[in-house]
């Protein structure tokens, strides 16, 4: 699954350091799904709106960004 999150007037090391604690904290967990354990994980492209950039294509940057950390293991 893919999902955007968006945080409105949030700069950028920001916006990396909440990606960061978010992945941090649901790998200490496991989920269940019926009975079997479930551990998430996931990979995120983080990027900041551009001045008189089109939302859509600030989401492909971070589409973009989040298949190359999918390739490095990130």
């Amino acid at each position: 699954e893919e999902f955007v999150i968006l945080l409105p007037d949030t700069a950028l090391e920001n916006g990396i350091e909440a990606m960061t604690r978010l992945q941090r904290e649901l790998t200490k967990r496991f989920f269940l799904a019926g009975t079997e354990k479930i551990l998430i994980t996931f990979s995120a492209g983080v990027v900041q709106v551009a001045e008189g950039e089109v939302a859509t294509e600030a989401i492909k940057r971070a589409d973009q960004g989040m298949y190359l950390a999918k390739r490095s293991g990130k």
